[in-house]
């Protein structure tokens, strides 16, 4: 990767953090935005409470931080969104930011709690 190549040096953040704003109130989702090693870039917009909680400890940050980082990677490997549950069972989605095939970063949203159900077929369909 180009080191010289950087997301924050690219990227006007004053419009970025305006855009970030935006979709979260939109969506309704979380959005954080981070560099290629998992870092954040900006300050995070809409998260949950649960999510700002574990992200005050310093082993919670550290889980969070790995968890993003590692999504990220994943979309930039499969070269599209990736979808994916935390370590904390959340559903996130990881964009990856890609310039010239080199990955910077990665937009991530959601937080997502989702309610697993299990559906009980009919013995005899009709």
């Amino acid at each position: 990767m180009d080191r010289d190549l950087k997301l924050n040096c690219l990227i006007d953040s004053k419009l970025l953090k305006d855009i970030q704003g935006n979709m979260a109130k939109i969506t309704n989702l979380a959005y954080n935005i981070i560099d290629f090693t998992g870092n954040p870039i900006n300050k995070y917009c809409n998260f949950s409470t649960f999510c700002k909680k574990m992200r005050s400890t310093p082993q919670g940050m550290k889980m969070c931080y790995s968890a993003n980082a590692h999504a990220g990677l994943e979309a930039a490997i499969r070269k599209e969104p990736y979808i994916f549950r935390c370590h904390a069972g959340l559903v996130d989605i990881a964009v990856p930011i890609i310039v010239n095939d080199n990955y910077l970063g990665a937009i991530l949203f959601g937080q997502v709690v989702t309610v697993s159900t299990s559906i009980t077929l009919p013995k005899k369909l009709p």
